[in-house]
């Protein structure tokens, strides 16, 4: 009995044994590299998904630190205003009243 790759018989019959078995490497080669690439993108796809829920999650930091920031200007606004409208002076008017820290 002949093993793999190997006949008995005709050198016709041996040429394409030999054909048949290098076209089979070729087909091996190819199937392993293209597992590969299959195995490389669904890394690089999950990888992409963590970066696209850290990056939700710094833009929903950015909206609550936004809308933070705009709440307290509204309030100095609004403490400022007031202050205004009862006749005190600007230069009076202490920044720490309205909630604005000023630091240098």
């Amino acid at each position: 009995m002949a093993g793999f790759g190997q006949s008995k018989g005709k050198p016709e019959d041996k040429a394409q044994s030999l054909k048949q078995a290098g076209t089979l490497k070729a087909i091996l080669v190819l199937t392993l590299m293209v597992l590969t690439a299959a195995l490389g993108l669904m890394i690089w796809n999950s990888y992409q998904a963590r970066n696209a829920e850290d990056l939700k999650l710094l833009q929903r930091d950015a909206l609550l630190l936004g809308e933070r920031f705009n709440r307290k200007a509204d309030r100095a606004t609004d403490r400022l205003e007031s202050e205004l409208r009862s006749g005190s002076r600007l230069s009076s008017i202490s920044t720490d009243f309205i909630g604005v820290s000023v630091t240098e």
